[in-house]
């Protein structure tokens, strides 16, 4: 099956959540540890010699806590790296700008990329890093427009030391990014295969009770009606002791590749065990379940198998029987399942090739059966 139909129920959101740590530790780092060095040179500095100084560090100091506390608040990490990148960058530029203590304030502008890449990865964060970086230029190469007294040696130094540090922070935050995407679609990729069947390719029963079901009952109001319909091949012993095993599980593929054509992508077509299939039509009346599960009962039996080999061509009629339930409440899923496994044996009992069907009401229970 295709990937996007799995990126519906499998979702990324465990190997989301480790960047996200990752972000909220240096966060978190940036906040308590740089805010209190920030507010000690704050409460240091000289409001008759340095006032442009005093304000930008203790405001930054005071922004930094105040960011985080409110994202305890909010619980949106996204609101507060924006808000950091906001404020930052003007607080870093006003630092070059005044100088910081005896003209110091170059040495702390290094902390600015490393921050911006973790924050907004390396895309984001090399157009933010760029951005800043044209500011402090243009102070430093026009040094009369600034507080600061840096000798030009200094600055030439500075400039082309900050551009390697971005540089190599850039290339550490890209190919860290492919790492994690990488290990996201491996992470992605096991739980694919082991929800699904080898044969086939089609979603198995843990994928049908660990991962829908739980959906299902999460979200009952994107779910319900729900029809089940539980499916298995007439005689399919017949086809393997005649024709063997390979052409045995050709016919299963073959079985599925109807299934799947006949069906919308919504639907869930699973293989759960032999010859037994289980189709799940969501958000689908009894009504309108029955019309597709009597359409794709006779195409399976109008679509034979067939296949040429050494000994002259193969042909396979398949007939199936079925046994379907439709439920209106996610609590009677347990219960829908073993009556739709009653009615296909009922079926079966009853000559194969046909049909049973029940509809489950929260309150009672009706059973109608047909051929």
């Amino acid at each position: 099956m295709q990937l996007e139909w799995w990126n519906n129920f499998i979702s990324l959101e465990s190997s989301d959540s480790v960047d996200i740590k990752r972000k909220l530790l240096v966060l978190n780092a940036c906040t308590y540890i740089g805010g209190l060095i920030i507010l000690y040179f704050g409460l240091n500095a000289s409001f008759d010699h340095q006032p442009l100084l005093k304000l930008s560090l203790l405001s930054g100091s005071a922004f930094l806590f105040l960011n985080v506390i409110l994202l305890q608040w909010h619980k949106k990490l996204n609101i507060a790296l924006s808000l950091y990148a906001i404020v930052s960058a003007p607080f870093f530029l006003s630092i070059v700008y005044s100088g910081g203590n005896e003209n110091t304030g170059l040495y702390w502008i290094f902390l600015v990329p490393i921050t911006l890449f973790v924050f907004f990865g390396h895309v984001k964060g090399l157009i933010l890093n760029i951005i800043i970086f044209i500011g402090l230029a243009v102070m430093l190469i026009n040094p009369e427009y600034i507080l600061a007294e840096y000798r030009s040696e200094e600055t030439s130094r500075f400039i082309a030391s900050y551009i390697v540090n971005m540089a190599f922070c850039f290339i550490n935050e890209f190919f860290r990014s492919r790492s994690h995407e990488e290990l996201a679609m491996m992470n992605f990729e096991k739980q694919r295969q082991a929800n699904s069947d080898p044969l086939t390719v089609l979603p198995n029963r843990r994928f049908v009770e660990s991962i829908f079901f739980k959906m299902a009952i999460s979200s009952p109001q994107n779910y319900l009606p729900l029809m089940f319909v539980v499916l298995d091949i007439d005689f399919f012993k017949k086809v393997n002791d005649t024709y063997g095993h390979d052409i045995g599980d050709e016919v299963l593929k073959h079985i599925a590749m109807l299934l799947k054509t006949n069906t919308r992508d919504t639907d869930i077509v699973a293989r759960t065990g032999g010859e037994e299939f289980l189709i799940i039509f969501p958000s689908t009346s009894l009504e309108q379940g029955l019309e597709v599960t009597k359409k794709i009962k006779n195409i399976i039996e109008k679509t034979p198998f067939t296949k040429e080999n050494k000994t002259g061509n193969i042909l396979v009629n398949i007939t199936v029987s079925m046994g379907c339930v439709s439920i209106d409440c996610v609590n009677e899923i347990d219960i829908a399942l073993k009556q739709a496994d009653e009615l296909l044996y009922q079926a079966k009992n009853n000559g194969r090739n046909r049909i049973e069907y029940s509809i489950t009401d929260c309150s009672e229970l009706l059973s109608v059966h047909a051929k």
